[in-house]
């Protein structure tokens, strides 16, 4: 558990990392058929909990030994689970392999716990080469088309899956090209959030240095750049 040198340490000598290490060292030591995690990084910086989870997966697949694990850090139910539920007011929502919940959630609530920092309702306006072309707002959305007959459905975009330019010029290969306004900037230490309104509340997260480059602030005109594959679709049956 990476403690070595600290057996003669008092317990009131141990910071919070230490502490927790001997916690899991206790629980893991007898070996148990299935071990239950509630929150174990819960009162850990983010340094010491990104350590510590990532020897604890190792740990656990070393020892072949299956673990339940109730979080509510969605990076931590990511890095960590094999399969993944997602719970709301003691109900199951949706269930899969991280990859496919986190790719493909399945209600606007779904897509809200899993970080999707833009979910708006949108109207179908038209289909065309399996695209979806979506009104949001006074603006036009392409997104894949998931079939089905429906009308209206929430478009969900994921900030990372959002660039921003100052000016729209040249060829890009993004079928959605919004023009708005800066809203809002949150600084996330290396990560900037941005809050912009294009016809609709859309929010793209970027690097701190690309901000920079960029020189944005509130008030400030930009495109938005998103590929229609980053767009989830989710629709809203009659």
């Amino acid at each position: 558990m990476g403690l070595e040198g600290l057996e003669h340490r008092r317990p009131v000598e141990l910071s919070g990392g230490e502490k927790q290490r001997v916690a899991l060292a206790r629980a893991l030591a007898p070996r148990p058929r299935l071990l239950l995690l509630d929150e174990p990084f819960a009162s850990l910086d983010r340094p010491a909990a990104e350590q510590l989870r990532h020897g604890l997966r190792h740990m656990l697949q070393a020892m072949g030994m299956p673990a339940i694990l109730v979080t509510h850090d969605r990076d931590e139910a990511l890095s960590l689970g094999d399969h993944l539920l997602l719970m709301r007011e003691g109900c199951i929502r949706q269930g899969g392999t991280p990859a496919e919940v986190f790719a493909r959630p399945d209600s606007r609530e779904a897509a809200e716990l899993l970080g999707f920092g833009t979910v708006v309702r949108t109207r179908v306006e038209g289909r065309t080469e399996g695209l979806l072309r979506l009104g949001a707002g006074c603006a036009e959305l392409f997104a894949p088309d998931p079939g089905g007959n429906f009308q209206e459905a929430y478009a969900c975009i994921r900030g990372e899956g959002v660039s921003l330019e100052r000016h729209g010029a040249g060829a890009v290969t993004q079928r959605n090209r919004l023009v708005g306004r800066v809203t809002a900037l949150q600084h996330l230490g290396a990560l900037v959030r941005v809050h912009v309104d294009c016809g609709f509340p859309l929010e793209s997260l970027i690097t701190s240095w690309a901000c920079e480059d960029l020189a944005l602030a509130v008030g400030d005109p930009v495109h938005a750049l998103v590929k229609a594959t980053a767009v989830v679709v989710i629709p809203i049956e009659a």
